[in-house]
């Protein structure tokens, strides 16, 4: 494990601490499917555009169903046709800072977001109304610069990290899928498509939207 892996698991793992002893729902609220009867799943991916994003597009789009994708600008400033097609594509693109810093002790937080923001809308013609920070670390002076930009600070509650470490991953998952339901109306999930695992992660992915499918969730994005 590298030291930005062992950061970002650690990040992770003090969030987690917060709710749940696995994952924790740092969060703007979404929307409550109440109304349905069912439940909501939003898939994010986070890193990218990496090693694993082209892949995790094509499974998504042959479910037919959207992603949310929380980039790092200064690689999605090499790929903005792409970012392009993913909007075109259904999908949605978000924020994730432009160098993946830790933003709490970063000089000036506010420009690795808007220059991360004002990529992606140059690249897709949206802005951003989302961002994840880095290592799951932010304090109030970075919420504050978030909202100051027009985003809401979101997270997850459920990661799929620990299930891709189980000797089963899918059936880790779906017993995960049931233990943060038990606690949630929406399930908001965490991967990884360009960084970590990406392999697993991409042999993972199928098999967690049939878990969501088997339980009558339905898949929305940010």
């Amino acid at each position: 494990m590298d030291r930005r892996q062992f950061l970002s698991f650690a990040a992770a793992g003090f969030a987690v601490a917060l709710l749940d002893p696995r994952d924790a729902l740092h969060a703007s609220p979404v929307p409550s499917p109440a109304t349905s009867g069912k439940g909501f799943a939003y898939l994010t991916f986070d890193d990218g555009p990496g090693p694993g994003t082209v892949r995790t597009r094509e499974i998504l789009d042959k479910a037919g169903i959207p992603g949310t994708f929380f980039v790092v600008g200064q690689r999605a400033s090499r790929q903005k046709a792409f970012l392009a097609s993913l909007v075109k594509g259904g999908h949605s693109v978000q924020n994730h800072s432009w160098t993946h810093p830790d933003l709490r002790y970063h000089p000036n937080p506010k420009r690795e977001l808007e220059r991360c923001s004002n990529l992606i809308e140059d690249a897709t013609g949206m802005r951003p109304t989302h961002y994840r920070p880095p290592y799951a670390a932010t304090n109030a002076r970075v919420k504050r610069i978030g909202k100051s930009l027009g985003m809401k600070e979101l997270f997850w509650n459920l990661s799929a990290t620990p299930p891709l470490a189980h000797p089963n991953p899918p059936v880790r998952f779906r017993e995960r899928i049931d233990e943060v339901r038990g606690k949630n109306d929406y399930i908001v999930v965490l991967f990884h498509d360009g960084s970590g695992d990406v392999d697993k992660m991409i042999t993972l992915l199928p098999q967690a939207i049939a878990g969501f499918r088997e339980r009558g969730f339905s898949f929305q994005k940010f």
